[in-house]
């Protein structure tokens, strides 16, 4: 089925991704993260836990990985404990 607002709006011209966020439940992230580096050779880009981003309600942790020519870079992120979830 064809949405139907999208007739009335300019096709974008996309001409590259630059990363994909995949949220993943508590305690999930590490193997998330290792299934990326062990089949398709990704490595660690970057990464913050819950002391750098937080507020007084409600924090996070991220690892991002990237592949070889870090062209590809794969955002995932976890809640981490707060007053309230991420």
């Amino acid at each position: 089925m064809k949405e139907a607002l999208n007739e009335h709006f300019p096709h974008p011209d996309l001409k590259f991704m630059d990363h994909c966020v995949g949220n993943q439940p508590d305690g999930e992230m590490e193997p998330a993260a290792s299934w990326y580096e062990k089949m398709l050779d990704f490595h660690r880009f970057w990464s913050v836990d819950d002391k750098m981003i937080h507020t007084n309600y409600s924090s996070l942790r991220s690892i991002v990985v990237a592949d070889f020519d870090e062209n590809v870079k794969m955002p995932m992120n976890e809640p981490a404990n707060g007053l309230r979830k991420s």
